[in-house]
């Protein structure tokens, strides 16, 4: 059975909003925060992200080691979320970021896969970047959206000021991670 999530939807129209609306919908029990609830809130994200589709999403590209040596493994936020910092976090949303906000390039009408010219390779992976980030961006707003609700307490109240400090601006992946570094009482490190 494929998943309504599977394509890329308006939410602006009422089949696009009634999936926004279920991708949206808090958890049952609001996370306060607490260590006791934090496995419960991290599978509870996890049945979101598996439902929604969002793991592509969370899934980022870590480099070990520097320069032409470096190695990259990917890892999930919601299964390795100490391996991967804020700075991964933000410069990987700041790429898809900046291809949503540029033109989107129109594919032609025919392109022959098999035998493109370099233009039309070009042009049709622009598209797909473009199409992607278009996803991705959705995804993080619906993301950001369902962890809002679903925080309670203390720690809405911490990041509430994080939102104030425009330190999330509305990303999903990077308020849950804050979410997970408030877990491990680590909130006020930068560098993780």
């Amino acid at each position: 059975m494929t998943s309504p999530f599977a394509n890329n939807f308006n939410p602006t129209t009422g089949d696009g909003r009634k999936l926004w609306d279920m991708a949206t919908r808090p958890v049952t029990n609001p996370y306060d925060g607490s260590a006791t609830q934090a496995n419960e809130f991290i599978a509870d994200v996890m049945d979101r992200a598996l439902l929604c589709l969002w793991m592509p999403l969370l899934t980022f590209r870590v480099p070990h080691g520097t320069g032409p040596t470096a190695t990259y493994v990917d890892y999930n936020l919601l299964e390795n979320y100490t391996l991967i910092s804020l700075a991964v976090i933000s410069d990987q949303m700041a790429q898809a970021r900046t291809l949503w906000q540029g033109p989107a390039v129109p594919v032609p009408a025919v392109v022959d896969v098999n035998a493109p010219t370099p233009v039309e390779q070009a042009t049709l992976m622009n598209h797909r970047n473009y199409t992607a980030a278009v996803r991705l961006m959705n995804q993080s707003a619906m993301l950001y959206q369902f962890l809002v609700a679903s925080i309670t307490g203390d720690l809405c109240t911490h990041i509430a000021a994080k939102i104030t400090q425009k330190q999330i601006q509305g990303c999903g992946p990077t308020l849950l991670k804050y979410i997970t570094l408030k877990m491990h009482g680590l909130a006020n490190c930068q560098a993780v």
